[in-house]
């Protein structure tokens, strides 16, 4: 895993919560969720890292981060045996 933070940890070191993060892009929390996750990509990334207060740069980062995080747990499950 990088260095680099994920979405949830920039998110968490601000204090703030998905719900607040969700209410600035006007989106659910549940989408807040996937997207930290990097399940789902966003339409407006400016905007996403403006509630994140980061550079779309450095959100983008964060982001990649999340999903390459969520790809590295899915092949610890299947090297367990676990269902992916």
């Amino acid at each position: 895993m990088s260095g680099t933070p994920t979405l949830k940890r920039l998110r968490q070191d601000k204090g703030l919560t998905q719900r607040e993060i969700a209410t600035a892009v006007g989106v659910s929390p549940q989408m807040v969720s996937q997207v930290e996750r990097g399940v789902y990509g966003v339409s407006r990334p400016e905007q996403w890292a403006a509630a994140y207060g980061v550079s779309r740069k450095r959100w983008q980062a964060a982001w990649e981060a999340g999903r390459e995080e969520r790809r590295e747990r899915a092949v610890g499950r299947r090297d367990r045996g676990g269902i992916e």
